[in-house]
């Protein structure tokens, strides 16, 4: 596992004990492996002064590095780097506006769908995605999906985040719109409406690139 991508969060949001937090953060964020050892460490978050969305958000942004490298891996870095091409502004798929063209898919889970893959095991996408929603920080989360978004090819893992990130959009909305913040709503609005046509384009991308259709 390489971390150096994925540094510790700034000094101001995880030390409040005269250095304790930052020390701790640097023993712990190793251990942050999966979701089984967030949830043993998380309790470990309040006496230490850390604050509990940077253990979701780390792991969230460590399993996007292991899924972007694991593809890179079986492709090679030529193949990676045009699959991770997302679809360029104005929703096309291929190369007219200066995007690779979309090769053949590599192996990859299944369509995302129930959030479970063809073994029946939870998807990478998923996992991350439920990591993204019990970030209680808006802004963090918001931050975090962007960061695992431009680390995932395209495909139905990326799709799954970029779903998650809609839901805590939507999740803000209506929190706004109850505190009657008018300016808030229509921001939120106006953003949730531009992810879910990125959304459509990139799902249709990934339908041209599975078909081996990326160029017409």
């Amino acid at each position: 596992h390489v971390l150096a991508p994925f540094p510790p969060p700034p000094l101001e949001e995880r030390d409040r004990s005269g250095g304790l937090g930052s020390r701790a953060w640097s023993v712990l964020a190793p251990e942050l492996r999966s979701q089984e050892a967030v949830t043993t460490l998380l309790p470990l978050s309040g006496p230490l002064g850390l604050d509990p969305d940077d253990f979701r958000a780390h792991l969230a942004r460590r399993l996007a590095g292991d899924a972007a490298a694991a593809v890179a891996a079986v492709g090679g870095a030529a193949v990676f780097a045009q699959v991770a091409t997302s679809a360029p502004p104005g929703g096309e798929c291929d190369s007219d506006r200066g995007g690779a063209a979309f090769p053949r898919p590599l192996p990859t889970p299944a369509r995302q769908g129930a959030g479970r893959d063809s073994s029946g095991a939870k998807s990478q996408g998923s996992t991350i995605g439920s990591l993204i929603l019990n970030i209680h920080d808006y802004r963090k989360a918001m931050d975090t999906a962007r960061a695992v978004e431009e680390l995932l090819p395209l495909g139905p893992e990326r799709l799954a985040v970029m779903r998650s990130r809609l839901q805590v959009m939507h999740t803000e909305f209506q929190a706004a719109r109850s505190l009657a913040a008018s300016a808030t709503v229509a921001e939120i609005a106006e953003g949730m409406e531009e992810l879910q046509r990125e959304i459509a384009v990139q799902d249709s991308c990934w339908d041209l690139a599975r078909h081996g259709l990326g160029v017409l």
